[in-house]
């Protein structure tokens, strides 16, 4: 798996994730929002999609899908506990060696924090729109070599139409193509 690939996803659980302190849940899907997030000099996606499934003040657990710039996609899945404690993510349709990932609680903030297969090391800190419907990601990388980058992702919640398939939990299909 490249870095940017490891970034990609070690950034995904810290933006995915609410604070056991929030009122709001980020279980839906997301999308991200290339004209609104900053990049660094990291390559920019074609889109990249989240469906979090369980974000409990313990627990959170979530399917990603990126698609980048040359066409070529990945994803991936998290499931864990919000202690702080790094796990490695589950690949899907693809393998290699990952980074380790934890997040945790800190005065009432989420923080996800993690090292890379390279040595590089990542804080990453989530904050939602009043609404719940925006989240803002910033993260701050420090690669093995001493330089720091940081980037800041935005995303969008994807609210779904009631239809008639969508009442009867089948065909529940995302503005992505993504199945539910």
């Amino acid at each position: 798996m490249t870095r940017f690939k490891r970034m990609t996803l070690a950034c995904l659980i810290a933006m995915f994730s609410t604070s056991g302190t929030a009122q709001m849940s980020s279980v839906g899907t997301w999308q991200i929002d290339l004209t609104q997030s900053d990049f660094g000099s990291g390559p920019k996606p074609r889109a990249m999609t989240t469906r979090v499934l369980e974000d409990t003040p313990q627990r959170l657990a979530y399917r990603a899908h990126r698609v980048n710039g040359d066409g070529s996609s990945f994803g991936w899945e998290w499931t864990g506990r919000k202690d702080g404690i790094v796990r490695a993510p589950k690949l899907i349709g693809h393998s290699g060696p990952t980074g380790l990932e934890g997040v945790k609680e800190v005065n009432g903030a989420l923080i996800w924090h993690g090292v890379e297969v390279d040595g590089s090391l990542f804080e990453a800190r989530s904050t939602y729109s009043d609404n719940g419907d925006t989240m803002t990601l910033a993260i701050t990388w420090k690669h093995y070599d001493g330089t720091e980058e940081k980037q800041t992702w935005v995303s969008h919640r994807v609210h779904q139409k009631s239809t008639p398939s969508s009442q009867s939990g089948l065909g529940k299909t995302t503005k992505s193509g993504v199945q539910r």
